[in-house]
């Protein structure tokens, strides 16, 4: 098995620079997290680590573009799942199963499930006068059950449940969008995320989850 020691302590130092939305250029403190392994690797600049699995490195991209508050943040809340994902891709579990399942099982989920009763009670009190007054028409009834099959929240959680295409991504940005939060509420939200990732990575056996001793 390959020893990923030089490499763990590499991404260490370099993520420790900070992480910017987007590849970035080749230079410590301006390159995304992927960017990051493979500038650790002593790869070409690209986000495509030749270690990592490819769902992994998706999910990791993903979560890298979002709006934390600071290049600093960015890389505080992913450098362990940096590390962890050394080695990934001779895995062979499916990252987004793993991690779709125990996202499921987070205080997140729960919490848009309370949003989305909500929400949907706020569409049905929009019919409320008129199906009390007997006004409610065809038209209306029709209207009704479109909001209602197209909640955003709603869909959100019926994507992570069946496991959709891209699920995780349309939840994460829903939660964001739905749920009011500070810029480091959102860091630590999108920190809870990573760790999620983190755990999935180890269910998975990924090699590079020996050297989390690493993280600094």
């Amino acid at each position: 098995m390959k020893d990923w020691t030089n490499v763990a302590k590499k991404v260490n130092e370099v993520v420790s620079k900070g992480l910017v939305c987007g590849l970035g250029t080749q230079e410590p403190g301006k390159m995304c997290v992927e960017a990051a392994v493979c500038y650790a690797m002593g790869l070409e600049h690209s986000d495509q680590p030749s270690c990592v699995d490819e769902e992994v490195r998706q999910f990791k991209i993903y979560l890298n573009d979002l709006d934390w508050s600071s290049n600093m943040a960015r890389a505080k809340g992913l450098k362990k799942v940096a590390i962890a994902q050394l080695g990934s891709v001779q895995c062979k579990s499916s990252f987004v199963d793993i991690f779709n399942k125990k996202l499921m099982n987070s205080q997140a989920f729960k919490d848009l499930k309370k949003l989305a009763i909500k929400s949907q009670q706020e569409i049905l009190d929009k019919y409320k006068n008129k199906l009390k007054n007997k006004m409610l028409g065809q038209e209306d009834v029709s209207e009704m059950s479109f909001d209602l099959e197209n909640d955003n929240v709603v869909s959100a959680i019926k994507g992570l449940q069946d496991n959709s295409y891209m699920s995780y991504e349309y939840f994460i940005t829903e939660y964001i969008d739905s749920v009011k939060m500070s810029k480091s509420q959102i860091d630590t939200f999108l920190t809870k995320m990573a760790d999620i990732g983190l755990a999935a990575l180890k269910e998975m056996k990924s090699p590079g989850c020996k050297y989390l001793h690493l993280a600094k």
